[in-house]
Formats: C-alpha cells, structure tokens, sequence
C-alpha cells in the first residue's frame, strides 16, 4: 500500500474510533447517571455500550499496525 493510503486509512481508522468511543462513554455516563437519579441502570444500553467497546479493538489494532508502516516509512 502507498503511505498516501496508509495515510488516509489511518486518519479514517481515528475518526472511527473517537467516534465510538466518545459515544460509548457518553452512554455509559448517561446509564450511571440515569441509575444514581431513578435507582434503576438501563442494562441494554450499558450492554450496548461494552459491546461497541469491544467491536472497535480490531480497528484499534488495525491503526497500531498500520502506525508502525508509517513510522518505518518515514
């Protein structure tokens, strides 16, 4: 692949992960909130949440691979 491409699937693979996780955790603070207000903790959101956590690790992976490329190419 060309360090243009690496490039650019790494500034996807960023805009991709900050996404989920920014959104992951605003669901997990809104489910510990929403528990602490009515006593009781939404679990499907939570369970949601964790899951898209997990779904984003081989993304995550993906972007250290495709890090170290960049970083042996320059």
């Amino acid at each position: 692949m060309s360090t243009a491409s690496l490039d650019q699937k790494q500034r996807l693979s960023n805009f991709a992960l900050n996404t989920v996780w920014f959104g992951a955790a605003f669901a997990i603070v809104a489910t510990v909130i929403q528990g602490a207000v009515s006593g009781v903790f939404p679990g499907m959101t939570l369970n949601l949440a964790l899951i898209a956590l997990l779904a984003s690790a081989p993304v995550h992976f993906e972007r250290k691979v495709i890090l170290e490329i960049l970083a042996e190419r320059r």
